[in-house]
């Protein structure tokens, strides 16, 4: 009995290591790219809000700190990392639903359409390409959420 598991083990391949090479580029790679679009976003943001140069300025530290962190959980946690695609997919999907807007807009004026009516073809598709990709992952928060009372009653029982 002892033997087949032993050989059991011996065909399952090595464990991966934990921290390469390549996993630790990715990660300060990530963190990078958080920092300085979290930060940019954050900047502008304040600015369109009304703020000084200089609140901006520290608003924008403030999101770089944000962005590194939010790099490094992506690489630590498997549930910050999906959240991560997630949020990467809702933004692509709403870009490219905005982006036909703009090009039905267009054949819209073409054909003859007011102005208004062509501007608002790119909001409405925004809206409905960021709520067709929140859709699932409002779901997927529920049945998380879900998960979490589960666990809760069963440790308080």
């Amino acid at each position: 009995m002892a033997n087949r598991a032993r050989r059991e083990q011996a065909k399952q391949p090595p464990p991966e290591p934990r921290w390469t090479f390549g996993r630790v580029a990715r990660a300060v790679g990530l963190m990078l790219l958080l920092g300085l679009l979290v930060g940019w976003a954050s900047s502008r943001l304040a600015m369109g809000l009304g703020l000084s140069r200089e609140n901006a300025r520290q608003i924008s530290w403030g999101g770089i700190l944000l962005g590194l962190a939010w790099g490094w959980g992506t690489m630590v946690n498997r549930t910050l990392s999906k959240l991560m695609r997630y949020t990467g997919l809702i933004l692509v999907t709403g870009a490219v639903f905005w982006f036909f807007g703009v090009l039905l807009g267009g054949v819209a004026v073409a054909c003859g359409a007011s102005e208004e009516v062509a501007d608002t073809i790119p909001i409405v598709a925004t809206v409905l390409g960021l709520a067709l990709v929140a859709f699932p992952l409002a779901v997927m928060g529920a049945e998380w959420a879900q998960k979490v009372r589960y666990w809760l009653s069963d440790r308080q029982a």
